[in-house]
């Protein structure tokens, strides 16, 4: 489609989208930045923007580590240990929800830990929200050397809830 029309925007914009749904967040801003070039006037271009570039001041340390249809990217203050479980929660919420649900799953789900401090800040989320998915699944992972069962149960519900949200988004895109 760039090929056939470079300056089309909303190309851009939905390339910009996709990066970004597959992990690739400095590909997205760069892609959402020639949009708003091209169509200073979308508001959409000008809002997603503006939340990769704040979120990406937050991840630009983080390490990626690719394990099955996951792209975990973690803050490098996390456990290794703790982060090293998250894999098999993910894939064994996929099995129950998205088998549930008929959706065979994408070939790569981005899922970006931080620690809770970090989850609120760059999220911009509110002390009581467990995790967010707008394309890539963001969840605050308990950072504490010593963590009680409750927390831990939080941190296996929230994955659980923004897989369902990944799962249905594959079988009904037009879900909100």
């Amino acid at each position: 489609a760039l090929a056939l029309e470079p300056g089309y925007a909303k190309t851009h914009k939905l390339l910009g989208l996709i990066d970004y749904r597959q992990g690739r967040t400095t590909d997205a801003i760069a892609r959402m930045e020639e949009a708003r070039r091209l169509d200073p006037k979308d508001p959409e271009a000008k809002a997603l923007f503006e939340r990769w570039k704040f979120e990406g001041a937050f991840t630009r340390t983080f390490r990626d580590t690719k394990e099955g249809r996951f792209l975990l990217r973690a803050d490098p203050s996390l456990p290794a240990s703790r982060v090293g479980e998250i894999p098999r929660k993910l894939e064994a919420a996929w099995k129950d929800i998205g088998g549930a649900l008929g959706a065979r799953g994408p070939r790569q789900l981005t899922v970006v830990l931080f620690t809770p401090a970090g989850f609120l800040k760059a999220t911009r989320s509110y002390h009581w929200v467990g995790g967010v998915y707008d394309g890539q699944i963001k969840l605050p992972v308990p950072d504490g050397k010593t963590v009680d069962a409750q927390a831990m149960r939080e941190l296996d519900e929230a994955i659980r809830h923004e897989i369902a949200h990944a799962a249905i988004r594959e079988v009904c895109p037009e879900c909100p």
